[in-house]
């Protein structure tokens, strides 16, 4: 929880480029003028942050900070990951791509938005509430973008798959072997926040809870309960656990 302006950087002494560390087979792809093409821009982003790490000479120390400042909720790894798995017929077989085929990824966005009352009043706010969100405001928009834009995603991997099979239905195979042919990889996003619960002031009362080290007890509770609530009553994660029991033989159910 190293906040910025809040709490010191963390420091690590930089060894980089000196344990013969390998990159991994995507790189070959995303490094080669011959093999580049879209998308793959965020994987070689990725190649060229790893690359600066390797020159310890340069930089001898790394100091990180809190890692809302870049992906708040975690999930633009899971964004590259995709993305390499694309352009990457090695890291494909790396990570056994074709003997998995489903994918659930559960996204738990506690993000808060306590009233302000701002505009209420005619005199604007003070600067530290300015800074503030001039920082919050940013991180909640790129994790509403980062969630949105994986939805899309398995949205369009289940669009690619339906469009091969019925390209090879059209070229004469049957069903049953265009749907076999065609590598199938489900994945499914379930996002999880306070955005969710429908009584208004039971919703108001989660998002005004403050980002803090210690919270009461009662309140703690509250959220473990909420959490599970909330899990309950989506649909895409009612939808998942349908696809499981629909896999599950009668007589084991």
């Amino acid at each position: 929880s190293a906040v910025p302006m809040v709490l010191s950087p963390i420091t690590f002494n930089n060894y980089g480029g000196s344990c013969d560390y390998q990159y991994p087979g995507w790189v070959n792809y995303v490094t080669d003028q011959k093999h580049r093409k879209r998308p793959d821009a965020r994987a070689y982003q990725r190649y060229l942050e790893m690359k600066s790490f390797q020159d310890s000479d340069s930089r001898p120390f790394i100091h990180l900070v809190d890692g809302g400042v870049s992906d708040n909720i975690g999930v633009r790894a899971v964004l590259e990951t995709l993305e390499q798995l694309r352009i990457s017929a090695e890291f494909r077989g790396e990570i056994g791509f074709g003997k998995i085929n489903k994918v659930i990824l559960m996204v738990v966005n506690a993000h808060s938005s306590p009233d302000t009352k701002w505009d209420q009043n005619e005199d604007p706010p003070g600067f530290f509430s300015q800074l503030l969100q001039s920082t919050g405001v940013p991180i909640d928009r790129y994790s509403f973008e980062t969630i949105e834009t994986m939805k899309d995603r398995a949205e369009i991997m289940k669009w690619r798959r339906e469009l091969q099979v019925a390209n090879k239905r059209l070229a004469g195979v049957s069903k049953a072997e265009a749907e076999a042919s065609v590598s199938k990889l489900d994945m499914k996003v379930v996002d999880i926040s306070f955005d969710a619960i429908n009584d208004p002031s039971e919703r108001d009362y989660f998002m005004n809870l403050p980002t803090s080290f210690f919270l009461p007890s009662e309140d703690i509770d509250s959220l473990r309960e909420i959490a599970g609530i909330l899990l309950r009553q989506s649909e895409q994660y009612q939808l998942i656990i349908d696809s499981f029991n629909d896999e599950i033989p009668p007589g084991n159910k």
